[in-house]
C-alpha cells in the first residue's frame, strides 16, 4: 500500500513539474513577438515584448528608430505578419514603443524588484529563427554601460543572447517582467559569452510613465 502511495505522489509531482517547466512557457511566448524589418536589401530581425492587451509592444531604440515597414508576427502563425507603428522612441534610454492592431495577452506586471543571483528567463529571436526560451541568472546589478557610444543604465546576465534577442522580455518564475534584454559586448571585435545586459524595469516604466 505503501509503495503505491509513494508511487502515485511522485507521479503527481512529476505532472507538476512538467507543467511548471514545459507548457507553463508557452503562455510567455504568447507574451512576445518576432520583428523583422527590411533595410535595403538587409532583413534585420529583433523581438518585442507585449506590455498591454491593445497591442501595445516595448522593443529597443536601436532595432526600430528610423526604420520603416516594421512587421510583427506570433510564433505560432509565423505566415501572418501585422504592421507596427512606431508611437514612441525615447531620446533618453535605449527603448521604443510601437503598435499592432490586435487584441493580446500581456506582460501585466513589471516589477522593478530583483537579487544578485535570481533564476531569471528570457526569450529572443536569435538569428530571425523564431521564438526560443533561455534562462540564467542576474550576475550584477545597476551598472552604466557603454552601448553604441551611449551610456545605458543596465543589469548584467549570464544569459547567451544573439542578433535578433533585442527586445526581448527577461521574467522572473512568476512571470513578471524584470527588464528588456538590450545588447551584449565586444572584446578585439569577438563578442565576449556569457555577459549580456538588460534594460532594467524600473528604466521602462519610467519610459512607459513618461507618455501618459
Amino acid at each position: 500500500m505503501r509503495k503505491i502511495s509513494v508511487c502515485f505522489i511522485l507521479s503527481i509531482f512529476l505532472m507538476f513539474i512538467t507543467s511548471c517547466t514545459g507548457s507553463g512557457f508557452k503562455k510567455y511566448f504568447e507574451k512576445t513577438v518576432e520583428i523583422s524589418i527590411q533595410e535595403d536589401k538587409n532583413l534585420i530581425y529583433a523581438t518585442g515584448t507585449i506590455i498591454s492587451n491593445d497591442g501595445l509592444i516595448i522593443t529597443n531604440k536601436h532595432v526600430v528608430e528610423n526604420k520603416n515597414n516594421i512587421l510583427i508576427n506570433y510564433y505560432d502563425s509565423p505566415d501572418i505578419k501585422y504592421e507596427a507603428n512606431i508611437i514612441n522612441v525615447s531620446s533618453n534610454y535605449d527603448l521604443a514603443l510601437i503598435k499592432i492592431d490586435k487584441k493580446t495577452s500581456f506582460f501585466n506586471k513589471i516589477d522593478e524588484e530583483f537579487s544578485l543571483g535570481q533564476k531569471i528567463y528570457s526569450i529572443g529571436n536569435a538569428k530571425g529563427y523564431g521564438l526560443s526560451l533561455g534562462e540564467g541568472i542576474i550576475t550584477s546589478e545597476y551598472k552604466n554601460v557603454i552601448y553604441n557610444k551611449e551610456e545605458i543604465l543596465s543589469i548584467q546576465t549570464n544569459i547567451e543572447i544573439y542578433d535578433g534577442c533585442s527586445g526581448g522580455p527577461v521574467f522572473n518564475k512568476k512571470g513578471n517582467l524584470l527588464g528588456l534584454m538590450a545588447f551584449r559586448l565586444r572584446d578585439d571585435g569577438k563578442y565576449i559569452l556569457g555577459m549580456s545586459f538588460m534594460i532594467p524595469a524600473r528604466t521602462i516604466n519610467e519610459f512607459v510613465n513618461e507618455g501618459k
